[in-house]
């Protein structure tokens, strides 16, 4: 298949998931969910800038139109003012998601701490953004570029919290957690409730992290991500065998699979 053909193979296989998922793009959040967020900046990219950046991306180039790259040192300015503007340190993504299957992301990480860093994540290849810049342009979807202060998350700290017809009905971490089962889901309780009321959407998996809180000891819950409940969704400690990971509300519906029952906490959203 020559790259035309993958192109338009990935643009059939992506299709479903970006309809899914407009409805949950970090340009179309809640304002409650956004105060949940780490400090966030973003900002709108034109066309131009768009096809730029899809054309300059490493094996992407055949997917987009021939375009001057001019725009993109307009970009590299602007990312480098909001990395310095959020602390030094920060994560990059799109609107859609995020460029951590990219050749710098898997040999350096997602911090970058300037604005050539954050544009390199994009230029070094990433299947992930170009699929999604190529769906926004077919379907003349808003792109935004989203930088947010760097969140230093420990391992296992990290949740899934699973929405079906506006009900938490489980969480799993992402992977081993050594956290008190309990006291995980105490915390995670009311910021799921939130994300539960404003939801623009029925079902969706939400990505949080338990993190130190500013003010006071213990944890925190901090909003990473949104994503559609669809078949294609990741299910994190939900695909381990054991099941040790799982922290269920109920019995899950739909195509999740139930698995075994960990914990039955009795108050969530």
């Amino acid at each position: 298949m020559n790259l035309a053909g993958l192109a338009q193979a990935g643009d059939a296989a992506a299709a479903p998931w970006f309809v899914a998922a407009r409805a949950l793009q970090v340009d179309r959040w809640p304002e409650a969910w956004h105060g949940l967020a780490p400090d966030t900046l973003s900002w709108p990219l034109d066309v131009c800038t768009v096809q730029a950046l899809g054309r300059q991306s490493a094996g992407y180039a055949a997917w987009f139109d021939d375009c001057s790259a001019e725009p993109l040192l307009a970009l590299a300015r602007q990312l480098d003012a909001a990395v310095q503007q959020l602390g030094g340190q920060a994560f990059v993504r799109l609107n859609s998601r995020s460029p951590k299957d990219a050749l710098q992301a898997l040999r350096q990480g997602l911090c970058v701490r300037s604005g050539a860093e954050a544009l390199g994540l994009f230029l070094s290849g990433s299947r992930r953004c170009a699929v999604d810049l190529r769906q926004a342009l077919a379907r003349r979807s808003a792109v935004h570029m989203v930088v947010r202060a760097w969140q230093h998350i420990p391992a296992g700290h990290e949740f899934r919290c699973f929405m079906q017809h506006r009900r938490w009905v489980g969480t799993s971490a992402t992977g081993a957690t050594s956290l008190d089962s309990h006291q995980a889901l105490a915390i995670l309780q009311p910021v799921m409730a939130q994300m539960v009321s404003h939801s623009p959407v029925a079902d969706a998996a939400f990505d949080l992290a338990l993190l130190p809180a500013n003010e006071a000891p213990g944890l925190r819950a901090v909003l990473l991500d949104a994503n559609p409940l669809i078949a294609s969704t990741d299910r994190g400690g939900y695909a381990r065998a054991d099941g040790t990971a799982l922290l269920f509300d109920g019995a899950l519906v739909g195509d999740l699979p139930r698995g075994p029952v960990g914990l039955r906490p009795s108050h969530h959203a």
